[in-house]
């Protein structure tokens, strides 16, 4: 920032009455630009663009969630054995994009993040991507929990698993409840077809004695 600038904005600031202010020069476009579509971090520096400078599109946000969401249902229907394996290589890519890490840069399973350049606020970015592609919220101490990449697979691949496991329950129940429900239908029918077909005095007699029944009880 020129001085003459940072001066007119120093006296800006102190007009203004605030307790506390920040004075830089910043594009503030560019620097969301380093952040993935979509993310956390991207999201907040939106804030400080200048009136009719583009946001980001929301139908490019959809798609990103949608092939993310549909990755994850890939995994879920792929053999026992070849789950962990996926989840850590879409688990890889995202932390990749998030880190801004070249495709040649190795990423070793059991290497902590942290140890890639990973902070606090990746950490919260990360975190929002792997829970849009999941379509639920996760813990917030998610990558100090679980911090390697491998760990993080194991994690997510476990909620899935649970999510499918519960999933498969409800059907049962719904499907035993329906089949309950089919059987009561047939049963009435039959009922209401006996009674059609009885006469006036069958079932004046079936009223006599179900009325006589219940008297004795």
């Amino acid at each position: 920032m020129a001085p003459a600038a940072a001066l007119e904005a120093l006296g800006e600031a102190i007009f203004a009455g605030g307790s506390r202010a920040v004075i830089g020069d910043a594009d503030w476009d560019v620097l969301r630009q380093q952040f993935p579509q979509g993310s956390a971090a991207r999201g907040f520096f939106d804030g400080f663009l200048p009136a009719g400078v583009e946001k980001p599109e929301v139908e490019a946000k959809a798609t990103v969630s949608n092939r993310d969401a549909e990755e994850i249902a890939a995994i879920c229907g792929a053999a026992r054995t070849e789950r962990l394996p996926r989840m850590e290589s879409y688990v890889r890519a995202a932390a990749r994009k998030v880190l801004g890490l070249s495709a040649g840069r190795p990423m070793p399973a059991d290497l902590p993040l942290q140890e890639l350049g990973l902070d606090s606020l990746m950490a919260l970015e990360l975190r929002n991507v792997l829970a849009q592609a999941m379509g639920r919220p996760l813990i917030a101490t998610l990558l100090f929990d679980y911090p390697t990449i491998r760990g993080l697979a194991r994690y997510l691949l476990a909620l899935v698993e649970k999510q499918v496991l519960r999933s498969a329950q409800d059907d049962k129940v719904v499907g035993a409840e329906t089949e309950a429900g089919v059987e009561r239908e047939k049963v009435r029918v039959t009922m209401e077809a006996e009674l059609a077909a009885m006469s006036d005095a069958e079932a004046e007699e079936l009223l006599l004695a179900e009325l006589d029944g219940k008297g004795r009880d």
